[in-house]
């Protein structure tokens, strides 16, 4: 009987189908291949440490897979317990996504960072109104002090305060109190006390909002990177590497733009030197419910409830069900389909509200998005939108019983939409709406209503019409005779007779000139709209 030999257990390979490295189990490796697996042909990779590791064959020792004995791999599963050395790297992993986000902006001159602080709560500024946070380097230099109070940490979801351009691989957060003058070592808010800042050998951070890469995160392919080190970068196979020389940044420091062409095997090895996992298939998700606002550009989520379900693409499209802050033990006895539940890891000293998004498994951490617990009760602000004649002048209300300068109006709105014309009860036209762009001038007529619409949702109308005559104000008192001439004055648009107006007629036994006219209009069934309006007037209780 073979011994059993303790086996890796992270273990990744790379697979051509889905363009990634997969995890890969010791009995799936054993099934495909026979025989030894040196390191070397770097088949398999130890997603703890980024090591290509070695398959054994078949001797006194169970097949396994191990490191290769070399002094310089610092992989925690070569010391002591695998499963616990592994647990304490997973941890390593979540702690590293509890930062604040840390930001990377440049503009035509040079390069500063941001960190992003976590709006507070109100109990939390009446609480410490006394109390200041200081922003230092690992050296200790004070960047930034500020007062923890709604006016600098209560506005918006994230605060983004500018620390400059020195780098640190860790910023500390010191909290001062300022009555008794004392930092308060035991204090600890929401935002914790270290900010993972930047790697000499290399941190990457996303080309477009410059929100620092944490490690074990995937990138995508074509999609552009900044990566901030003090290593010089050469070439690399299918990975577009471009050094940015123009901007000032610090003295032996290098800043590349690095995008990954195609999703194969050695543009995936360039990212896992930065700890990071290269997908031609990023996964998506999208929250179902509760209620929620999602800041994509601050990776933050706004939900009002206990329990979250999602949508989670991949693949396939799953439909998931999480559960915050619940241990995994906790999550499998929760009711349901084992295979469709996720976990939030809560965090230690930042409070129940705040939580990433992580996967148990390593090279599953794909997306980190905070969520924030809120009772979501803020009216939404109407979005801008303008109605202008052909002198620009804007048209503010909804009823015009005349028509614009020209006779033709355009839209500018902020999002996209489209205008409707209707006429007569039915739509006649519609007109494209784009974000932040005016409309060609088009025409308006009487009797038009103009809907505008975002989305599919109607947001306002205007109505050109003619105003009504000051004949319809009468009463039963009028003269038969007066009240034919009246008739016979209204103008305007035509409109058909509704059945209800058959009753009138039988009010009409001390007006015969007006029921001979009433009748002729009944057998063409039309009618002014204002003759209409004064025979209602006149005869309607």
């Amino acid at each position: 009987m073979n011994e059993r030999q303790p086996s890796l257990t992270h273990v990744e390979k790379w697979n051509d189908e889905i363009k990634k490295y997969t995890h890969i189990t010791i009995d799936e490796a054993k099934e495909e291949y026979s025989g030894t697996i040196s390191a070397s042909t770097r088949i398999f990779r130890c997603y703890a440490c980024g090591d290509y590791v070695s398959l054994t064959k078949e001797g006194i020792q169970e097949r396994h897979f191990r490191h290769e004995h070399d002094e310089s791999c610092r992989c925690p599963d070569k010391v002591g317990n695998n499963s616990a050395s592994y647990t304490r790297e997973c941890q390593e992993i979540r702690n590293n996504s509890r930062s604040l986000p840390f930001y990377l902006k440049t503009d035509q001159k040079g390069i500063w960072f941001e960190i992003g602080f976590f709006r507070l709560d109100r109990k939390s500024f009446h609480k410490y109104r006394n109390m200041k946070v200081r922003i230092l380097t690992e050296t200790g230099h004070i960047l930034k002090t500020y007062w923890i109070r709604p006016e600098n940490f209560g506005q918006v979801p994230i605060t983004h305060i500018k620390i400059g351009s020195e780098c640190s691989k860790k910023y500390m957060l010191e909290y001062l109190n300022t009555e008794s003058n004392k930092i308060e070592c035991n204090f600890s808010l929401a935002w914790g006390k270290e900010i993972c800042g930047i790697d000499p050998c290399g941190t990457v951070f996303d080309g477009k909002s410059g929100k620092r890469i944490p490690d074990g995160a995937c990138v995508e392919v074509e999609h552009q990177y900044w990566l901030f080190t003090k290593e010089q970068i050469s070439q690399y196979n299918d990975v577009h590497i471009c050094e940015n020389t123009r901007l000032e940044i610090p003295i032996e420091w290098h800043l590349y733009q690095i995008v990954a062409n195609t999703a194969c095997q050695s543009a995936a090895n360039f990212f896992r030197g930065y700890r990071l996992f290269l997908t031609g298939s990023p996964e998506k998700f999208t929250l179902l419910w509760p209620v929620c606002t999602q800041y994509l550009s601050e990776h933050i989520i706004l939900y009002t409830g206990e329990g979250l379900s999602l949508l989670r693409y991949r693949e396939q499209t799953e439909r998931k069900e999480i559960f915050l802050g619940m241990s995994k033990a906790e999550t499998e006895d929760a009711p349901g389909d084992q295979t469709k539940k996720l976990q939030f890891v809560d965090l230690p000293n930042c409070g129940a509200a705040y939580m990433p998004l992580v996967w148990i498994r390593r090279n599953e951490i794909n997306q980190y998005v905070y969520l924030l617990k809120d009772p979501l009760q803020e009216r939404a602000k109407k979005p801008e939108i303008r109605v202008l004649d052909q002198d620009g002048k804007i048209l503010a209300d909804d009823d015009y019983f005349s028509l614009p300068l020209g006779g033709k109006i355009s839209v500018f709105a902020s999002f996209n939409g489209f205008v409707e014309i209707w006429e007569d009860g039915f739509p006649v036209d519609r007109i494209e709406i784009k974000s932040k762009t005016e409309t060609e001038h088009f025409p308006v007529h009487y009797g038009w209503k103009i809907r505008l619409y975002q989305g599919l949702d109607c947001i306002r109308e205007i109505c050109f019409q003619h105003k009504a005559s000051e004949d319809v104000l009468c009463d039963l008192h009028m003269p038969d005779m007066e009240l034919l001439i009246r008739l016979k004055r209204c103008k305007g648009k035509i409109v058909f007779l509704p059945h209800s107006i058959g009753c009138i007629a039988l009010k009409m036994a001390d007006y015969p000139r007006t029921k001979r006219w009433f009748s002729a209009a009944v057998r063409k069934q039309s009618i002014p709209e204002d003759a209409l309006a004064l025979l209602k007037g006149c005869f309607e209780e």
